[in-house]
C-alpha cells in the first residue's frame, strides 16, 4: 500500500489469525502476530470489534517497546449479577526468536485462576495460578500467548518481564463502566505501556458529554507506597 500525506489506509486481517474470544485458559504459542513496516514515519491504530462492540489501540513503533509491563484493566464489582463473560485477558507478543518471558500474578486481587477449578460451561480450567505465583515460558517473533480468567478477576497489578522486547495488549472481553446499571456493555482493548516510558505528571480531558460526572482515572504503580495527586491536592496512596 503505497500513502500520501495525510492520507490513510485500512487492512483487513483474516479470522484464521484471531485469539480467542471465550473464557477459557492459557493459549499456547500462535502465529497470530502481523508486522507493518513503512519506508517513513506513520502513525498506525488497531481497531477490532464484534456485534454491539467495538474498541481501538493506538499500537506503538517496536522502538517504543520493553521488557517489563504492569497490567491494567477495569473491573467492576458493584453488580452482583456480573456478565458470564466478564473476564480480563492478555496477550504477549513475541518480536524475537527465543524470548524468555515471565509472568507474575497480582498478589493483591482474586486469582488468575479459580483455586478451586471452578468449572465455566461445566467445563473445568485447565490451569491454575495462585495470587503471587509466576508462570515462564519461552515465545518467538510473530507469536502470540494469551491468556484469560474467569469472571470477575482481573490481572490489575500483574508483572510482565521478559529479555528482549515484546509488545503486550490487555483488555476485557465484556463490562460495564462504572456498573451493570448503565445499559449495555462492551469490551475493552488497549496495547500497554513498557515502565520505561511511564512518568509522573500527566493531563486527563474529562468528557464533554458526560458533564464530568462518568470519567474514571485508574493509577496503578510499580513502586510501594505512591503518594497520587490530583490538581494538587493528595487522594491517596498506591501499592506495586
Amino acid at each position: 500500500t503505497t500513502l500520501f500525506r495525510s492520507s490513510s489506509a485500512t487492512i483487513t486481517l483474516p479470522n484464521t489469525i484471531k485469539t480467542y474470544t471465550q473464557p477459557r485458559y492459557t493459549r499456547s504459542n500462535h502465529p497470530a502476530g502481523v508486522r507493518v513496516t513503512s519506508t517513513a514515519d506513520i502513525s498506525l491504530y488497531a481497531l477490532n470489534y464484534m456485534s454491539a462492540s467495538f474498541d481501538v489501540a493506538t499500537v506503538l513503533p517496536t522502538r517504543s517497546l520493553g521488557t517489563k509491563y504492569v497490567l491494567q484493566d477495569f473491573l467492576h464489582t458493584t453488580s452482583s449479577n456480573p456478565h458470564s463473560y466478564d473476564g480480563a485477558e492478555f496477550c504477549i507478543v513475541g518480536t524475537q526468536n527465543g524470548t524468555s518471558v515471565t509472568v507474575t500474578f497480582t498478589p493483591t486481587k482474586m486469582d488468575a485462576y479459580n483455586t478451586n477449578n471452578t468449572a465455566y460451561n461445566n467445563t473445568p480450567w485447565p490451569k491454575t495460578y495462585a495470587n503471587n505465583s509466576t508462570y515462564s515460558f519461552t515465545i518467538d517473533s510473530g507469536y502470540v500467548r494469551q491468556i484469560m480468567s474467569p469472571k470477575q478477576n482481573t490481572f490489575t497489578g500483574s508483572i510482565i518481564t521478559s529479555d528482549k522486547p515484546i509488545a503486550v495488549f490487555q483488555g476485557r472481553k465484556i463490562t460495564n463502566v462504572p456498573n451493570n446499571s448503565y445499559g449495555a456493555p462492551d469490551h475493552l482493548y488497549e496495547q500497554s505501556i513498557p515502565t520505561d516510558f511511564w512518568g509522573q505528571d500527566f493531563i486527563v480531558v474529562p468528557d464533554a458529554r458526560t458533564g464530568g460526572n462518568y470519567d474514571y482515572i485508574q493509577v496503578t504503580s510499580q513502586d510501594y507506597d505512591c503518594q497520587v495527586y490530583i490538581n494538587g491536592n493528595l487522594v491517596g496512596n498506591t501499592s506495586s
